[in-house]
């Protein structure tokens, strides 16, 4: 079993865990109420209301719990992914010749780093997808904003979230999410050691694949 599932089920069980003992508790104080103040419940009543009130726990905590699962997942994959092994050899093809590779990007060279790197501006605008550097008197940020994107292009396990969070170099802050205007953004703070060239190529290649 990987990480990944032995961090879901740990999580699910202390959700689980949670909201039976919260709906327990609201049962018992249930009970004392009524002894304390006379009332009339069946020991039926009061296990329909506990039920109710673990089920609806269950409901209005899940979301607090899933993203705390899909935290410590993307953290585990942050720690993993330079590790991973890369397959050497292609799969062949029912004719028995190797399939072509596909092409392979590189990083920009040190002196194709865009100017705004260092002095601030826009460094992508795509298709509503936007990425400016801000210099601020303690070192400089990067805000991206995407306009449109769903929940799972933007937080999903292979997301544009998890993808800016795997660029050395930046520390990037909880995203915001503007309900009215649709658009998503996450802000991030660039390390004085931070080398431009290979921020920015990181930067404009993973923004120019969710544009």
């Amino acid at each position: 079993m990987d990480h990944c599932q032995k961090q879901r089920i740990k999580v699910n069980t202390l959700h689980g865990a949670l909201s039976l003992a919260g709906g327990v508790f609201c049962g018992f104080l249930l009970g004392a109420a009524a002894t304390r103040f006379g009332w009339d419940i069946t020991p039926n009543q009061t296990l329909l209301v506990s039920a109710l009130v673990t089920v609806i726990g269950w409901f209005t905590s899940k979301p607090m719990f899933a993203f705390t699962e899909e935290c410590m997942t993307m953290k585990k994959g942050r720690v993993e992914r330079p590790t991973q092994p890369v397959k050497s050899n292609p799969p062949l093809n029912r004719l028995g010749t190797a399939r072509p590779a596909a092409a392979v990007k590189t990083l920009k060279s040190p002196a194709e780093c865009p100017i705004e790197m260092t002095q601030g501006g826009k460094l992508f605008d795509q298709r509503g997808v936007v990425v400016t550097i801000n210099k601020t008197e303690s070192g400089r940020t990067v805000l991206v904003s995407m306009k449109g994107a769903s929940s799972s292009q933007f937080k999903g396990n292979n997301g544009a979230r998890a993808r800016l969070e795997s660029i050395p170099g930046i520390k990037w802050s909880f995203p915001k999410n503007d309900t009215a205007t649709g658009v998503r953004t996450i802000e991030g703070t660039i390390a004085p050691t931070a080398a431009n060239e290979k921020v920015a190529a990181s930067l404009i290649e993973i923004c120019s694949r969710l544009a």
